[in-house]
């Protein structure tokens, strides 16, 4: 089945069916389906009178509300994230304090990030993180540490 929108409202004004109005909506349909139609006034009168299926249509109400707003928290969160993460490069570099506070705040989101973003945060911080490794001259300040490829004079001293 599908949400067609808001087909029963318990507040709904007497004049509601004497006032022209626009009901815009959206579809989809499980199987192919070709067209939908039905009588909304015949339809919230056949829901009016019954009172379970009143019941049914409340609660259909109130668990469409409900989804929207967990999906508005949910957004929300995303927006933070990518938003931090902007923030994070926005100097061109990732330190570690940066890497870590946003691991830490990927840890408390993990139930509103999908899964393909999660892998995408995991491969920018990989790639940065890289990215600074590679930067950073060789030979270093120590005389232990080499270049890839390189044999340290200390090797076996």
């Amino acid at each position: 089945g599908g949400w067609l929108g808001e087909l029963y409202d318990p507040n709904q004004p007497p004049d509601y069916w004497e006032r022209p109005h626009a009901w815009l909506s959206g579809f989809r349909a499980r199987r192919h389906s070709l067209l939908v139609a039905f009588d909304r006034k015949a339809l919230h009168t056949v829901i009016s009178k019954q009172p379970h299926l009143k019941d049914a249509a409340e609660k259909m109400e109130v668990a469409d509300l409900w989804g929207k707003l967990k999906a508005c928290v949910m957004q929300g969160e995303r927006n933070v994230y990518r938003e931090s993460v902007a923030m994070a490069h926005a100097d061109g570099a990732l330190s570690a304090d940066e890497t870590h506070a946003l691991e830490r705040l990927l840890d408390k989101m993990q139930n509103s990030l999908t899964v393909d973003e999660i892998g995408a945060i995991h491969k920018l911080i990989a790639t940065k993180l890289d990215a600074k490794i590679r930067a950073q001259p060789f030979p270093p300040n120590r005389p232990d540490v080499c270049a890839p490829g390189e044999v340290s004079a200390h090797a076996g001293a």
